[in-house]
């Protein structure tokens, strides 16, 4: 994608990735509970159009996240991209994986 559009000469542009199951994996390399999944979901949506701190707190206050996990959240949500978010993106893969194969 970043390619066609540099190719195309667009100007600056920015890519946004809303994916479930991505978010899942963050959710659960954050500890967030499984039945919470969906819930905090609609809540992590809600970045484009609130601050971090407005999202953290429906999190923890209305829907009773634990502050730390929601911080933990807010270490993957709040980034831009570009190599740092890479290098993050592989630690949650490397969590999601051993978690997976435990649960076997």
């Amino acid at each position: 994608m970043s390619e066609v559009l540099s190719e195309l000469e667009v100007g600056k542009f920015l890519i946004k990735v809303n994916h479930r199951k991505i978010l899942d994996g963050i959710f659960e390399a954050c500890g967030v509970p499984e039945d919470k999944f969906r819930t905090i979901c609609s809540a992590v949506d809600k970045l484009d159009k609130s601050p971090w701190e407005e999202v953290k707190r429906e999190m923890t206050q209305e829907k009773g996240l634990d502050a730390s996990i929601a911080d933990k959240i807010g270490t993957y949500v709040r980034r831009k991209g570009q190599r740092d978010l890479l290098k993050v993106c592989g630690v949650i893969k490397g969590r999601a994986r051993r978690t997976m194969l435990t649960k076997k």
